[in-house]
């Protein structure tokens, strides 16, 4: 059991869609929904549970944010962002 500080930490480290960012940057995926079909819709696009990723864009009209990571780029939609966790690297 986590001690309640670090859990509380924990939470707010982890909580943060990837849907809610708004700042380009550099971010771990942390946790995703346990959904078959966003599994398999991350592994087709060979993104896992801590991979790093760059956040290069976020267009708000599209409600779309573009990932770079392994030399590739991702456009992904506000529906599949609402479902992916992650954490600023600093």
């Amino acid at each position: 059991m986590l001690h309640k500080p670090f859990r509380k930490l924990w939470k707010r480290a982890h909580n943060q869609t990837l849907s809610q960012i708004e700042e380009l940057g550099t971010y771990q995926i942390c946790r995703t929904h346990d959904e078959a079909r966003l599994l398999n819709y991350l592994e087709e696009h060979g993104l896992a549970i801590n991979d790093t990723v760059d956040l290069v864009k976020v267009e708000d009209f599209a409600k779309t944010h573009t990932l770079a990571y392994q030399s590739r780029q991702l456009v992904i939609p506000e529906r599949i962002a609402e479902q992916i966790y992650v954490q600023k690297i600093d």
